[in-house]
């Protein structure tokens, strides 16, 4: 990766970081009530303040959200797709978490619902309209 991609990379990530934060906790980090973190965590999450500090919360979920993100891709139609997210019954966290896990923008006000069409024409959606494109 070069110097230009890499700082593209870093500046999508933080315009994403900032679209899930709070005003308040924007308006803390400005006024210098509070610090922005680096970590090298990249668990899938909401900014919150602790302790002058912005912190991540990441969900707790026994569900393996990267075999269910493989299990969409295998689906041959969006239909399917959204009847597969929706037996898998995820929350809204964790419908977040999928959406970051497969490196799709998440904005604070998707609604699951929203979240679900995201991630099957991410997943399931390019892959049909590039296969209609090319005539197969």
């Amino acid at each position: 990766m070069n110097q230009k991609e890499m700082v593209a990379r870093l500046l999508h990530r933080l315009a994403e970081t900032l679209e899930r934060t709070s005003m308040a906790d924007l308006e803390a980090i400005s006024e210098g009530r509070a610090t922005f973190a680096v970590s090298r965590d990249s668990a899938a999450g909401r900014g919150e303040l602790r302790d002058g500090e912005l912190k991540k919360r990441r969900p707790r979920s026994g569900k393996d959200l990267a075999k269910l993100a493989a299990e969409v891709r295998q689906l041959e139609s969006r239909d399917a797709g959204l009847r597969h997210l929706t037996r898998a019954q995820l929350t809204k966290n964790e419908l977040e978490a999928l959406a970051r896990l497969m490196d799709l923008p998440v904005l604070r006000d998707d609604n699951s619902e929203r979240l679900r069409q995201k991630i099957v024409e991410a997943s399931i959606g390019a892959r049909l309209n590039s296969q209609a494109i090319r005539g197969e």
